[in-house]
Order: C-alpha cells, then structure tokens, then sequence
C-alpha cells in the first residue's frame, strides 16, 4: 500500500511538472508573439521614416566640440550641462 502511494505520488509530481512546464512554455510563447508583432511594427515604422541620415564627418564635428567644450570647464559646470540636456 506504501509502494503505491508512492508511485501514484511520483505520477502526480511528474504530472504536475509537465503542466507547469505546459503553462511555462504557453506564456513564453505569448510573450514571443508579442515581441514578432512589435518587432515588425518598429521595422514598419522605420520603412515609413522619412528622416535623412546624418553624414559621419558632421556628427564627429560636432562630438569633437562638445569634448573640447567639456574639457575647458571645471566639473560643477560639466554636472549642470548633462542635467539641462
């Protein structure tokens, strides 16, 4: 009688561990869906942008002021120009 609620023990916890695994795999699913339809709605919205792409030599122009700008004040200024942007 021992020997059988046991077995019938280990047939209900592995029966419960595929059910959770079950319901674990049904939600990462969902939630992989979700991400596809976001992911694709994103790469729409990128199709339907209509912005122009900013050459390189003008973005290392204007990161290279901004260092030397930064490197001439002290470092109160620095923390006060970061959190106004």
């Amino acid at each position: 009688m021992l020997t059988l609620m046991l077995v019938r023990s280990k047939s209900f916890s592995f029966i419960l561990r595929k059910v959770t695994l079950y319901r674990s795999m049904n939600k990462l699913k969902q939630q992989h869906e979700a991400l596809t339809r976001r992911r694709q709605e994103a790469l729409r919205q990128l199709e339907r942008s209509s912005a122009d792409l900013v050459p390189l030599h003008q973005v290392r122009e204007v990161l290279s002021q901004f260092h030397k700008l930064l490197s001439k004040h002290r470092l109160k200024h620095k923390r006060t120009c970061f959190r106004s942007s």
